[in-house]
C-alpha cells in the first residue's frame, strides 16, 4: 500500500488501457468465430477435429486419408457445396 495518490492514478490509467485492449479483442475474437461460421472448415483428421470441437467448431469435412495432398484436393472438391449449404 502506498499514500501516494499518483501511484493509483497510474494504476487506473494502465488498468483502463488492459480492459480496452481486452474488449478490441473479445470484438475481433467474436468476428472470427462468425466469419468461421461461414467458412469451410476441413480437418486433417480426428484429432483436429476434436481440437475444433473443442473450441465450439465442427469440422465440415475430412478427408479419406490423412494426408495434406487429400485434405486440399478434397476440400477444394466439396467446398461449393459446403458453402452453399451453409448459406441455407
Amino acid at each position: 500500500m502506498t499514500d501516494d495518490p499518483g501511484f493509483y492514478d497510474s494504476a487506473l490509467r494502465r488498468l483502463d488501457r488492459i480492459v480496452l485492449v481486452l474488449a478490441g479483442a473479445v470484438v475481433i475474437a467474436m468476428a472470427v468465430r462468425e466469419g468461421l461460421q461461414r467458412s469451410v472448415i476441413a480437418s486433417i483428421g480426428p484429432t483436429t477435429s476434436e481440437t475444433l470441437e473443442v473450441f465450439g467448431f465442427t469440422a465440415d469435412l475430412m478427408p479419406s486419408h490423412p494426408k495434406m495432398g487429400f485434405l486440399v484436393s478434397e476440400t477444394a472438391a466439396a467446398a461449393r457445396t459446403i458453402l452453399e449449404d451453409k448459406r441455407t
